[in-house]
């Protein structure tokens, strides 16, 4: 993906708050929440979209 700094702005901003509460969900954990999210959107700007697929690390909380 190539995108200019201001459309990547712009998909943070309305992409946020979805995966921030889906990432909550998974964790139950704000700060492990916002790291995850955090590290999807540096991957996503580095332009290497084959590392968006691998495993961040977090625990997910059993259902």
């Amino acid at each position: 993906m190539d995108y200019s700094k201001q459309q990547f702005k712009q998909l943070f901003r309305d992409s946020y708050p979805h995966m921030y509460r889906m990432a909550y969900s998974l964790v139950e954990n704000a700060d492990d929440a916002k790291d995850a999210v955090h590290q999807m959107f540096v991957r996503l700007w580095s332009g290497k979209p084959e590392h968006v697929s691998e495993p961040i690390g977090l625990k997910i909380r059993h259902m």
